[in-house]
Formats: C-alpha cells, sequence, structure tokens
C-alpha cells in the first residue's frame, strides 16, 4: 500500500494504525508493519453494519445523509445525498477516509448494546 492512502485510526488486517514511521505504520504496543506488506480489509456488509449503515433495501446502506450502493459484490458505490457523482471504494480504510472528508467526523465501529 502507499502511505499516502492511510491516516491514524484506519483498520487495516494487522489492526487498527496508531502511528506512522518512515517505512510503515505501529499499530499496536510494538507492532509495526511495512507500507508493503499492509493488508487491507475488503469492505462487505458486515463491515456496514459494524460502522452504523442501516439496510435501505435494494442493496442500498445508508448513514446521515450518505449512501453506499453495492453493484456488484464487494464493491461498493458510495454517494453522498442525491448528488450524481461515485466513487467506488473496495476496502474499509477507503470507506473510513471518505466518510471522515465529508463528514469531519470519524467512523467509528458501533458496538453492542
Amino acid at each position: 500500500m502507499k502511505a499516502n492512502e492511510l491516516r491514524i485510526g484506519n483498520i487495516i488486517k494487522q489492526g487498527t494504525i496508531k502511528s506512522f514511521y518512515e517505512y510503515g505504520v505501529h499499530w499496536g504496543f510494538g507492532c509495526s508493519t511495512k507500507f508493503s506488506d499492509i493488508e487491507p480489509i475488503e469492505l462487505t456488509e458486515e463491515w456496514l453494519v459494524k460502522f452504523g449503515f442501516k439496510d435501505s433495501g435494494f442493496a442500498t446502506w445508508s448513514k446521515n445523509k450518505i449512501t453506499i450502493r453495492n453493484p456488484i459484490q464487494n464493491i461498493y458505490k458510495f454517494r453522498v445525498s442525491d448528488s450524481v457523482g461515485f466513487v467506488y471504494i473496495e476496502y474499509v480504510h477507503q470507506l473510513q477516509n471518505l466518510y471522515s472528508a465529508l463528514t469531519g467526523n470519524e467512523l467509528n465501529i458501533i458496538e453492542d448494546e
């Protein structure tokens, strides 16, 4: 992966990114991974539910004014309100980054109550 695709707080297969160093990321106490070894997590309906998106029917998921459509398995279209532009996203960290950029808020996992 490229460093410019990631932010602190992004979730990757190794864990949640805590900080960066010259050649990679730290994701836990004493745990680090080189950029070339980072494995992204594929975005699935399970992840959308974890982040608090609600199934709106017809393969559409919503949270606030953000809508995600799943036209192809595990490839999602990300749309805000009724705008006509789409961005295709495939990984959890991409959804986290887009959500943060559009809302100014972090996309956190919703804990079961």
